[in-house]
């Protein structure tokens, strides 16, 4: 229950057309449970049914870095080095996307996410690029 929320703004669409429930990403706050509960009314009948689920959102992985050698150069002419290390989460293997954006708010341009192999804490590998 969340008392003064405007859960408008976390749908899409925001009038509540649509029979699904769609939220906007990143509308709920990672590592809290939420418990939705749907409610049908019978127009005919006057009789309610609902259902309902508690979900746990996923926290990011934690305590890695990431470093890219060298740290300047010359795109398509130097060979970078993206390596990754450190990271933790409960959830394995850890998937990375190396993404690089020409710009400040320019387009990002990625590589898939790599599932690159990991430990039990879920550190990554390094991965050269190809």
């Amino acid at each position: 229950n969340f008392p003064g929320m405007d859960f408008s703004q976390l749908l899409t669409p925001p009038d509540g057309s649509s029979p699904n429930l769609v939220l906007m990403p990143r509308a709920l706050t990672p590592g809290y449970t939420y418990t939705f509960t749907f409610t049908a009314r019978s127009n005919a009948t006057g009789s309610v049914a609902s259902a309902s689920i508690a979900i746990v959102t996923n926290l990011p992985p934690s305590l890695g870095q990431c470093t890219i050698t060298p740290s300047q150069g010359v795109a398509l002419i130097t060979d970078f080095r993206l390596s990754c290390h450190g990271w933790s989460d409960t959830d394995l293997p850890l998937q990375y996307r190396f993404e690089q954006v020409s710009s400040p708010g320019g387009t990002a341009l990625s590589t898939p996410a790599l599932a690159l192999p990991t430990t039990q804490q879920g550190g990554g590998e390094e991965e050269e690029p190809s």
